[in-house]
């Protein structure tokens, strides 16, 4: 976990819908480093929540630039606030102000 410690200390479980059609994520299971991922959600009280616009990613599909920034930045305190944006065609995009880069983004 990178950021968020003091809101999840206990964290063994995060809920998603069960389709896509509710914006639910379909992640493979099991234990092996290839199914790693990064999610970004919601901290609603104990329930820690995705959805199908929060950044989720599988780990080795990130760059390495982002890896490094995600394990630096916010090691170092970065106070990132990350946007969700859509476009036209309603595909999901991250954006963030404080320059801590966690996706290349192009606007259409």
């Amino acid at each position: 976990m990178f950021k968020g410690f003091e809101k999840a200390k206990d964290v063994q479980y995060v809920f998603t819908p069960l389709t896509s059609a509710v914006c639910g994520v379909t992640l493979e299971e099991g234990a092996k480093k290839k199914n790693q991922y990064l999610l970004s959600g919601v901290n609603v009280t104990r329930w820690k929540s995705f959805y199908l616009c929060d950044f989720i990613k599988p780990w080795n599909d990130l760059t390495n630039s982002q890896k490094n920034n995600l394990r630096e930045k916010y090691k170092r305190g970065c106070d990132c606030k990350v946007n969700i944006w859509h476009t036209t065609s309603y595909k999901c995009l991250v954006l963030s102000e404080l320059g801590c880069f966690l996706a290349n983004v192009s606007l259409p």
